[in-house]
């Protein structure tokens, strides 16, 4: 009850002055009403439906059409990589997010980063992994998990970096028994 009565004062404030006001009364008036609606809104993201994201890539160093693409499913990713419209690899990833940086240094072709997030939606790991291509197969050589801790000298949060080898397909790659090791 007392929220309606905290969100009258500033327009009591704005009767109460002697200039013309009637424009920002109006538009008070509106953006309340707006703040309302948003608020009274269902989500309009379908539980069912899928998000896609592309990302232009180079296997070969030829000049055919080479792509990765990221599927958002209700409970997971889908990894899809195709070369000339054909799909050539596929995998489902769990995971909170996804992100592909395409910007490499190495001899990589892109990088696969997931992350994971607590209960307050904060991103409490990531996992990098350089992604290689060699005789039409996704592999990787490392894997860099850095996980949100709690320092036990100084109480504070650090990031706690873990670096991986470990050359196995990426069709193969278990990332349950990987962070449990």
């Amino acid at each position: 009850m007392m929220k309606p009565v905290l969100t009258l004062v500033p327009l009591i404030f704005f009767f109460s002055c002697k200039e013309n006001n009637t424009k920002a009364i109006n538009s008070d008036k509106i953006n309340l009403k707006e703040n309302i609606d948003e608020e009274d809104l269902p989500s309009s993201f379908n539980s069912n439906s899928t998000q896609t994201k592309n990302y232009r890539v180079n296997f070969n160093k030829s000049d055919k059409n080479d792509l990765i693409i990221i599927e958002k499913n209700t409970n997971d990713y889908t990894l899809k990589a195709q070369t000339d419209n054909k799909v050539f690899f596929t995998k489902n990833i769990d995971c909170d997010f996804i992100e592909i940086d395409t910007n490499t240094k190495n001899k990589q072709v892109f990088n696969l980063i997931l992350g994971y997030t607590d209960q307050y939606q904060n991103t409490s790991r990531k996992i990098v992994m350089p992604v290689f291509f060699k005789n039409n197969d996704l592999f990787i050589e490392k894997l860099f998990i850095a996980t949100l801790g709690i320092s036990a000298k100084t109480g504070d949060e650090k990031w706690m970096q873990k670096e991986i080898s470990e050359k196995i397909s990426l069709k193969q790659l278990d990332l349950d028994k990987i962070l449990s090791e």
